[in-house]
C-alpha cells in the first residue's frame, strides 16, 4: 500500500514526500496494464471457462484498474502544480485498493 507511514510520526509534508516514488513507479504502470489486458483480451476464450476458469475475473481486474488510471487526470493535476493532491485523491486510494486484488477473493 502506498500510504503505510503512521501520521503521528512524520509531519504531513514529510509524511506525503516520501512515498512520491512509488507512487511515480504505479502511475508508469498503466502502459503494461493495458498491455496485459489486451494481450488476456487476444489469447483468452471467455466461451469455454473450463480452460480459463479466472478470465471473468482477470477482465475485469484490468478493466477496473485501466478506468482507475483513466480518473486519475494526472497530466492535468501535474501541470496546474497539483501534483501532491494526487496522493490524497480517493482515486488513488481505488487503485491502491484494487492493485491487492485476488482470483480466490472473487464472486
Amino acid at each position: 500500500m502506498i500510504f503505510s507511514y503512521p501520521k503521528d510520526n512524520l509531519p504531513d509534508d514529510a509524511r506525503t514526500a516520501i512515498p512520491v516514488p512509488l507512487f511515480k513507479m504505479v502511475l508508469e504502470q498503466k502502459q503494461n496494464v493495458e498491455t496485459i489486458y489486451g494481450f488476456l483480451l487476444s489469447i483468452a476464450d471467455p466461451s469455454d471457462p473450463e480452460k480459463q476458469p479466472n478470465y471473468t475475473y482477470y477482465s475485469t481486474a484490468f478493466q477496473e484498474l485501466i478506468d482507475i488510471y483513466g480518473r486519475l487526470n494526472v497530466d492535468e493535476m501535474i501541470a496546474n502544480n497539483r501534483g501532491a493532491e494526487l496522493l490524497n485523491d480517493a482515486v488513488v486510494q481505488e487503485l491502491s485498493e484494487k492493485g491487492k486484488c485476488n482470483p480466490e477473493q472473487s464472486g
